[in-house]
């Protein structure tokens, strides 16, 4: 089984959007794909598939979690386990409760996506690729996503052409040099708007914009494709095929960290200790 993650520090950009056509795509070409959504603060990533949030089976005597097959995908969408109104509160690690005499494991967010990647679903023997949607942070969750799947594919980055989503962008890309996880290209998103009524495209954000393509090759990074926005889903399936044809044929790519970037992160670390945090 190959597992992508699809990444960004900087939230709204369309993460979701892009894990969903990227399935339906792979799915297309008759790959066996399945979904999981890692955003456990924003359990939304099922409204990109434009379903309501399936029921999980429960095999109960090997205690796993099952998800089940919507529109020809694996489905696992958070909301599917914890509603998508809930609130849920996190805390950072596990903690043992007594519960009627009985010593209970509360699971942290960190123990939680450890449990779903590693222990807790059943995908099944054939499924042959897993897209992940990762939430937009460098919190302890994303920390334990990358801590458990040594074995990952490779990261698709997305962003917008705006300002402040590359600041974001770059921030992910640093990210992904620390941690020395292969990349396997970046896909701008919503970079332009399609009118429904002439076809023409026109970039809508109030900032100037930036060259995603340059940026890309000036990070080594491949730019995989520019999806616009458009107001019928289906105008974007050839966008999405042409993703799922660059992501088969892609090898992820693990950045060289530079100096600069280094010396920045000691710089910090040193900081840290002295102020004892």
């Amino acid at each position: 089984m190959r597992k992508i993650a699809v990444f960004s520090v900087k939230g709204g950009v369309g993460k979701s959007s892009v894990s969903a056509g990227l399935c339906y795509a792979l799915r297309d070409k008759g790959y066996k794909v399945g979904y999981l959504e890692v955003d456990i603060s924003g359990t939304s990533g099922h409204r990109a598939f434009g379903i309501d949030p399936p029921r999980l089976g429960l095999d109960t005597k090997n205690q796993k979690l099952i998800p089940p097959l919507v529109d020809g995908i694996r489905m696992f969408p958070l909301a599917s386990k914890f509603t998508e109104s809930a609130c849920v509160g996190w805390r950072s690690s596990d903690r043992e409760l007594q519960v009627g005499g009985d010593k209970v494991i509360d699971k942290g967010r960190t123990g939680f996506i450890e449990e779903i990647l590693t222990r807790a679903v059943d995908w099944g023997r054939d499924l042959e690729w897993l897209v992940l949607d990762l939430p937009p942070s460098t919190s302890d969750e994303t920390f334990a996503f990358f801590k458990c799947l040594p074995e990952l594919y490779g990261v698709i980055l997305v962003s917008q052409p705006s300002e402040i989503a590359t600041v974001g962008l770059r921030k992910t890309i640093d990210f992904l040099k620390t941690n020395q996880k292969p990349i396997l290209g970046l896909v701008e998103n919503m970079g332009e708007v399609l009118c429904p009524y002439c076809s023409e495209k026109f970039y809508s954000f109030t900032s100037e914009r930036i060259d995603l393509v340059s940026l890309a090759k000036r990070e080594g990074i491949p730019f995989l494709i520019s999806i616009p926005q458009v107001s019928d889903m289906s105008q974007l399936k050839p966008y999405f095929d042409e993703l799922a044809d660059k992501v088969i044929k892609a090898e992820g790519k693990v950045l060289k960290q530079d100096v600069l970037s280094i010396g920045a992160r000691l710089e910090r670390t040193i900081i840290k200790k002295g102020l004892g945090l």
